[in-house]
């Protein structure tokens, strides 16, 4: 809601005119908190930069520019493409934030707050698709929550585990933004990835879900990570207890 009654497309914060480039239903859709995190590329300053993701994604088909084989295009994939980094992602959802306290200013401090939060996962070593997920999920969970929900680290452990404790961190020198949007980057292993074990399979209380997060099967062999056998987990491995 507005403050103090305010039209919250009028005077006295003139909002449209300052940030003139935003489609009114757009703005109307911030002020409400019913705003789908998934136009985010709309808040876009520059026209160029709003448009270019709508010009390679047809029908919900995105055609990559270096001529790749054409892919179906989801919410969650649309983000990818449009922010493949954390500055570009910041560039635009500080609009986003802008427009939000202006309408309601008691959001501004906790919606600070937890862009740099944002920002500390991202330098942390996690791959950039992985703190953009989280991103994605805390915003579609949170929008309307109460404004002292953001400042709470708390509010959503099961969110947090799932995006940050299983993750895998990237490695140091990895330059985030020539990572494929969506996909995690093959860590350095003397054996091809196909020979590998999938240690997220053996790991209790997780397992896999490499399938759910990407699509596809995973590429890693789900067998017990000490004897190799595809029949049970490390865990469960007859050669832990006669040991």
């Amino acid at each position: 809601m507005p403050a103090q009654g305010t039209n919250p497309l009028g005077e006295p914060h003139n909002v449209l005119s300052r940030f003139y480039w935003v489609e009114r239903s757009v703005m109307q859709s911030i002020s409400d908190g019913d705003f789908d995190i998934h136009d985010l590329p709309k808040l876009h300053r520059e026209e160029e930069q709003r448009m270019r993701h709508s010009r390679k994604v047809t029908e919900g088909v995105h055609f990559p520019a270096d001529g790749g084989r054409p892919e179906l295009v989801t919410g969650r994939t649309k983000m990818h493409l449009a922010f493949d980094d954390l500055a570009t992602f910041l560039s635009v959802w500080m609009v986003y934030v802008s427009i939000r306290s202006t309408f309601v200013p008691e959001r501004a401090p906790p919606l600070a707050y937890w862009t740099e939060r944002v920002v500390f996962y991202a330098q942390s070593g996690f791959h950039w698709h992985v703190v953009l997920n989280y991103a994605i999920a805390y915003f579609t969970a949170h929008q309307k929550s109460p404004p002292d929900t953001w400042y709470s680290v708390n509010t959503d452990l099961e969110l947090a585990t799932n995006h940050f404790t299983v993750a895998r961190k990237a490695p140091v020198h990895e330059n985030s933004s020539t990572a494929q949007p969506g996909r995690p980057s093959a860590k350095k292993s003397p054996l091809p990835i196909q020979d590998q074990t999938c240690a997220n399979w053996n790991r209790p209380g997780f397992g896999c879900n490499y399938k759910e997060r990407f699509g596809e099967a995973c590429p890693r062999k789900h067998r017990c990570s000490i004897c190799l056998n595809v029949s049970h987990k490390a865990t469960e491995c007859p050669s832990k207890s006669s040991a």
